[in-house]
């Protein structure tokens, strides 16, 4: 599922490709994915205005028209986007905007669990679906996620995937932060001691930096990450240790038992 790093990658690929151009036609090839908003009613206000500007929050990515609304994408499980000018449209294309230019973006997503929609603006839509703070928001300081998990008794791992606490981290982001914060990802999130919430707080910011900067490609990552031995039959890159799995919420979760003791 593309986290973070990812909607930021996608986030910097179409401020590079399409924005202050004008919209000439909306393909809306999946009605299914929409959200609160109709295929018309969606080719009405994309046709003939121009995207200025972009914003994320956690996983979503919003695109500001120059008429006033914003753009909502989600990329699901395998989504997104494609610019291009020949007439071959990708595989899985959803949403296809021509631009009066002759070239396209396309929304891709091979299982629709995407989502597309319009808002007001980011800040009504975050408030509106009750999102955490963004996981590299400045205020996202250990005293802030000391609120946030105070009253949560369940794994840290499961928390951090919550997208209601903190919004932006998914399955492989969560191992990873929890791996370089040497934090058992079973550890009842309530129960994280002063030192481990600083730990948490400042890779999380660490790991997820990095990712972006490397343009959410695992083949870019330091080897030092658990992101390169994140398979079956894995050894921990530190200590070599033979990597444990188990299921945390229906997801598969991998850790190192001697550089994640389970205590907080």
């Amino acid at each position: 599922m593309p986290e973070l790093p990812d909607v930021e990658a996608l986030r910097i690929y179409l401020n590079a490709t399409s924005l202050h151009q004008r919209i000439s036609n909306v393909d809306v090839r999946s009605p299914e994915m929409l959200r609160d908003v109709t295929p018309a009613v969606l080719c009405e206000r994309l046709c003939g205005d121009q995207f200025c500007e972009t914003s994320r929050h956690g996983k979503h990515l919003f695109v500001h028209l120059e008429r006033g609304s914003w753009l909502i994408m989600h990329f699901g499980m395998t989504g997104g986007l494609a610019y291009f000018k020949n007439s071959r449209h990708p595989i899985y294309t959803r949403l296809l905007i021509t631009f009066a230019n002759g070239f396209h973006l396309a929304y891709l997503s091979q299982r629709k669990l995407g989502k597309i929609g319009l808002t007001v603006h980011p800040r009504t839509f975050v408030r509106d679906h009750r999102l955490g703070p963004d996981a590299l928001d400045p205020k996202l300081t250990p005293l802030m996620l000391k609120r946030l998990l105070a009253s949560r008794r369940a794994p840290i791992k499961l928390v951090l995937m919550d997208q209601h606490v903190i919004a932006g981290i998914g399955n492989l982001y969560a191992d990873e932060i929890l791996f370089q914060s040497a934090i058992a990802p079973t550890t009842p999130a309530c129960q994280l001691n002063e030192q481990a919430l600083y730990r948490l707080e400042r890779t999380t910011k660490r790991v997820l930096r990095l990712a972006v900067a490397k343009q959410a490609d695992p083949k870019q990552f330091p080897r030092s990450w658990l992101f390169r031995s994140r398979k079956p039959g894995g050894s921990c890159p530190r200590c070599r240790t033979h990597l444990h799995t188990m299921k945390l919420g229906g997801r598969t979760t991998f850790w190192c038992p001697t550089c994640q003791p389970p205590s907080g």
